[in-house]
């Protein structure tokens, strides 16, 4: 169990965040070095040099590492903060943002960050007190927070006092409602954090926290959800310095574990492999948005100057130079806000919408009344009169035919008729006495009976033809 943490008092130091400022959308993780003061045990000599910002000097292995920002053991806890002050801008206006604290045991991981119930002006008091300073006065907002450690390979809900089984399973929310709230709420979680002593720190902690600040503003348009997390990580250890035992040993060995997982995490981002083992662990699961996802990450990486303690440090300050080199994808967590204003809007886009579907059926049945009223594509007239005759040709044809028959019965009669009647007889005798009057009436008669063979010829042969 952690140590007993009560509210402590903090002076206002609180400094006005400015407004985030649009970025690019990919940004390499952010690191800072901190060295921590000389201990009672260390000798004087200090093995860490920062002759000059942002460099970090290792004489004794002639090295120089550059990051984003150094500090030595002179720095103030309000200038570590500073470089956390463009990350809580950007948590204000919508962005994921991640603090993470790493180092070996006792190179002052907890002190920097806060997270210890001591120091009033850590990273997380300070971000707290200017996060909610700059909300005061606004009412559109609301918060809440959760923690939980990694020990061992659970995830514990520290509110919840209970083992998640599943690292997608949620914590416990716990509502704030300003700075001294949140506080509160972060000193009820470090009560039951596992910490215990070892020869190197007397409350060392056993296992990874992860402290998070969740947010949401909301106004006509839109609603704004973010996150910001700080993460302390269990510092790196040695059997033989810690002279650990029994349940301690096998404490360092998962912390270890652990920390090999993320480390295996940051040479592939590093890398920029095609696999990244997020799953090998559940801490790099939970830090998966941290490094390489979507949140604007900071890293500082704390350091001993001892000389007792060179191969830790260089070993955290290498850690620290493979992170500098990872890349996250940073987008805004803008989602349609609820608010009575866009609910009216949607009712009125629904209304329409109904509208709409009733005019295109209107529409649709006076196209097919004026169809039926005007009559159908003269495409299927042509079809429909097509059939028609088709249908009617055999009677017309018939009919035709019966009437070409009877009146050529009727012709016969007739000439046979006109031939017997008496005043025909007396014109042939007329015309045997003038042969010029004969041959007239020869050629009249001969041309009647051309027409006559004709219009039987076309009742008979043509007509069939163009009726069908």
């Amino acid at each position: 169990m952690g140590p007993t943490t009560k509210p402590i008092a903090r002076t206002a130091r609180v400094q006005p965040i400015a407004a985030a400022k649009p970025g690019p959308s990919r940004q390499h993780v952010q690191v800072a070095v901190r060295i921590r003061p000389m201990g009672s045990l260390d000798r004087v000599e200090s093995v860490l040099k920062a002759p000059t910002h942002p460099v970090v000097l290792v004489p004794s292995k002639k090295k120089q590492l550059q990051f984003d920002h150094v500090f030595d053991d002179t720095a103030t806890d309000a200038a570590v903060f500073a470089p956390v002050e463009p990350l809580l801008a950007s948590f204000l206006a919508g962005y994921n943002a991640t603090v993470l604290a790493y180092g070996q045991t006792g190179s002052g991981k907890s002190y920097s960050m806060g997270s210890d119930g001591v120091n009033p002006h850590g990273i997380i008091p300070l971000a707290l007190d200017a996060i909610f300073a700059r909300l005061a006065g606004d009412d559109t907002w609301t918060a809440h927070v959760t923690f939980c450690e990694i020990y061992g390979d659970d995830v514990r809900d520290l509110y919840a006092k209970q083992t998640l089984l599943k690292v997608t399973d949620a914590l416990s929310p716990m509502s704030v409602e300003g700075a001294d709230d949140a506080q509160r709420r972060l000193l009820d979680g470090l009560r039951h954090r596992t910490t215990a002593a070892t020869k190197m720190n007397a409350t060392s902690s056993r296992s990874h926290a992860i402290f998070t600040l969740h947010l949401q503003q909301r106004n006509e348009c839109r609603s704004l959800r973010s996150k910001l997390h700080f993460v302390d990580l269990a510092g790196s250890e040695r059997q033989k310095k810690t002279l650990a035992e029994g349940l301690r040993f096998r404490e360092g060995v998962n912390i270890n574990k652990g920390l090999l997982a993320l480390g295996n995490v940051m040479n592939a981002l590093s890398e920029k492999k095609a696999h990244v083992p997020y799953r090998d662990s559940k801490l790099t699961r939970l830090l998966q948005d941290a490094l390489g996802g979507n949140s604007q990450t900071l890293m500082l990486a704390c350091v001993s100057p001892a000389k007792r303690h060179l191969s830790e440090t260089l070993n955290s300050l290498e850690y620290a130079l493979r992170v500098r080199k990872i890349c996250n994808n940073v987008s805004l967590n803008a989602v349609q806000s609820d608010s009575p204003a866009v609910l009216e809007l949607r009712r009125q886009i629904d209304a329409l919408l109904v509208e709409k579907t009733t005019l295109q059926s209107q529409l649709a049945a006076l196209v097919a009344q004026q169809q039926a009223t005007l009559g159908l594509p003269i495409a299927w007239h042509a079809r429909q009169v097509h059939a028609f005759f088709l249908e009617a040709a055999p009677i017309v044809w018939d009919l035709l035919r019966a009437a070409s028959q009877r009146i050529e019965r009727i012709s016969i009669q007739t000439v046979v008729a006109v031939a017997a009647h008496p005043r025909v007889r007396q014109a042939k005798n007329d015309m045997q006495r003038h042969p010029v009057a004969s041959v007239v009436v020869l050629w009249i008669a001969n041309v009647g009976f051309v027409v006559s063979c004709s219009a039987m010829y076309c009742v008979d042969l043509v007509l069939p033809r163009l009726l069908t």
